[in-house]
């Protein structure tokens, strides 16, 4: 079992503040298997008692008045819940989908475009709320690094046509889990 996930964030800190959390379960050995989704916004409104514990830079906020309408609309739909609560129905799902955090278990992993990036800051607001991270940081693994190995063994760069809102978080996830099956797929068709 993989897990695909993508966030939306008003900064690019560690401690960023999470506009939108998306996520899809998929298979990487199978092209274009795309299972459960989940999807939540999160209310900026009613941090308490977070206040100070999530970052917002001006320059990103910025960066989100220049994208689409439709990028724009998405995180800021209703229903957004508190951190708390949308960390809470995060966790909740995985359970739900079965995947455990087991570190000897290699057939389940959390893939992100980086881990350095949304799964440190789904890390960090985790523990903020006091939540237990529903995967174990071994079953971490990289969108980039899959896409870079079967570049440099095939020797092409690997093309999948976004479907969806760019920058919308179940979008972006589910376009990362179509590229990591793509790679998956040139890799072992090298063996």
């Amino acid at each position: 079992m993989d897990i695909s996930i993508d966030i939306e964030t008003l900064s690019s800190k560690p401690n960023a503040a999470i506009l939108q959390i998306g996520a899809c379960v998929f298979d990487r050995t199978v092209q274009d298997h795309i299972g459960e989704t989940f999807s939540v916004n999160v209310s900026q409104i009613d941090m308490w008692p977070f206040n100070g514990c999530f970052h917002i830079d001006a320059d990103t906020v910025a960066w989100w008045m220049s994208q689409e309408d439709a990028a724009r609309q998405s995180v800021t739909a209703k229903p957004a819940y508190t951190i708390f609560t949308a960390l809470s129905r995060l966790c909740s799902w995985f359970e739900n989908v079965g995947f455990k955090p087991e570190y000897k278990d290699i057939s389940r992993y959390v893939w992100a475009n980086s881990p350095s990036f949304d799964l440190v800051i789904l890390r960090h607001a985790l523990a903020v709320t006091n939540h237990k991270v529903p995967w174990h940081f071994r079953q971490e693994m990289c969108m980039r690094t899959i896409t870079m190995l079967a570049r440099n063994k095939t020797g092409q760069k690997i093309e999948i046509k976004t479907e969806g809102t760019r920058h919308t978080a179940l979008d972006d996830a589910i376009y990362q889990a179509r590229v990591i099956q793509m790679a998956y797929r040139q890799l072992m068709e090298i063996q």
